[in-house]
């Protein structure tokens, strides 16, 4: 079998089975204990050029199975699923391709290169790379952003878990495709100019000068506004309550509940209010979690600008039904149906959720979000500052 033409540029990024299964004690020793810090480092370059993003997900029918549906180890391990907009393929076999629709996604946007990264390396990796190559693609193995874990061989004899992942590796690299560590990964990445073409708004700094009658609701400083984040865990999966805005900015859009900061409120008063008047459900305060300094800035003539500074604030509501809502329809979303929303979300709420499970602390964050004239929205910028 002839050797994988070098990919150039690593165009895609196919993270594979970063699931909590991964962390049960049944599995054993396992190697590679820094791969995540490896994979953010990855899906943060990826994402940072508007680069392609997409994750597989095991799902067994073995009963046994860490990977089955309906419970905590069918989840994406923290900070490293998916955003709203990156597609989810979920398998039931090694191989990425077989029977998940990858390989005619790919090839109905013309992606041939790819760069594969995840667990376990000799069994779901190693079995997508070595198909990705007859299917004609050209990929990458990030071997320090893949890991196994060690077991017996077929004489009884215990064998660790770097011997098996560097065998594995081995077995691929030259003939099926190349095998890097993240470090050249992203030096080649850097070596190009990858980013997704974009038509730049006026940034943040022009704001000040747009007339008042161009500033969303008139607005002569930033508007101080609550943002409310229900969770719920129904059959061992995480759901995320939001709601489909029915009044500008953002007419249209799934975003996290909330609005207003009233004057002589606390922060826990207005986004418990805001949570009640929204969702009609009696929640319990849990803290801060982020705050979000967002500019909305007009790509075109008629657009309106607007500045928020946004407190996303935690909120727990175990139990008890949504009520129906005047700002607009409600709904429960998993982490694979956010994912799916794409740009049917506020996109700085997109992003703040992909950010928040891998926060310890509060996060201070600043985003600039493109708007036309009819209110579609854009990312621009999204930026962790603190």
């Amino acid at each position: 079998m002839p050797p994988s033409s070098p990919p150039s540029p690593p165009s895609t990024l196919l993270l594979i089975d970063l699931q909590l299964a991964l962390d049960h004690p049944s599995w054993g020793q396992r190697n590679q204990p820094e791969a995540e810090i490896q994979l953010g480092r990855l899906l943060a370059a990826w994402r940072g050029r508007g680069l392609p993003v997409l994750h597989l997900r095991h799902f067994s029918n073995e009963p046994s199975s860490t990977y089955r549906p309906g419970q905590a180890g069918v989840a994406f391990k923290p900070g490293l699923g998916p955003l709203p907009g990156e597609p989810v393929f979920t398998k039931s076999v090694h191989a990425a391709f077989v029977g998940t629709g990858l390989n005619a996604w790919l090839q109905q946007r013309g992606l041939q290169n790819l760069v594969i990264a995840g667990a376990i390396t000799d069994n779901s990796v190693e079995a997508t790379a070595r198909l990705a190559s007859d299917l004609g693609y050209a990929s990458t193995v990030v071997a320090d952003a893949c890991f196994t874990f060690g077991r017996p061989d077929r004489h009884g004899e215990y064998r660790a878990a770097e011997l098996i992942h560097e065998l594995s590796l081995s077995r691929l690299q030259g003939e099926y495709t190349r095998v890097l560590d993240t470090d050249a990964v992203l030096e080649e990445l850097e070596g190009g100019d990858f980013r997704v073409p974009q038509v730049p708004p006026p940034p943040r700094e022009h704001l000040s000068a747009l007339p008042r009658q161009r500033r969303w609701r008139e607005q002569a400083q930033p508007a101080a506004v609550v943002g409310v984040l229900l969770q719920r865990e129904e059959q061992g999966e995480r759901r995320t309550l939001l709601l489909k805005r029915r009044y500008p900015p953002y007419a249209g859009l799934w975003s996290l509940p909330g609005g207003k900061w009233e004057f002589g409120e606390t922060l826990a008063q207005a986004a418990l209010r805001e949570a009640k008047e929204e969702t009609g459900l009696a929640a319990e305060f849990r803290g801060l979690a982020a705050l979000l300094d967002e500019c909305l800035c007009p790509s075109e003539a008629g657009a309106q600008g607007a500045h928020f500074l946004l407190h996303l604030c935690r909120l727990h509501a175990p139990t008890g039904e949504v009520a129906a809502s005047d700002e607009g329809e409600l709904g429960w979303f998993g982490d694979a149906e956010l994912a799916a929303l794409g740009e049917a979300m506020v996109p700085s709420d997109a992003r703040l959720l992909g950010e928040l499970s891998a926060l310890v602390d509060v996060g201070y964050f600043e985003a600039e979000v493109a708007v036309d004239a009819t209110g579609a929205a854009r990312m621009q910028r999204f930026q962790r500052r603190g």
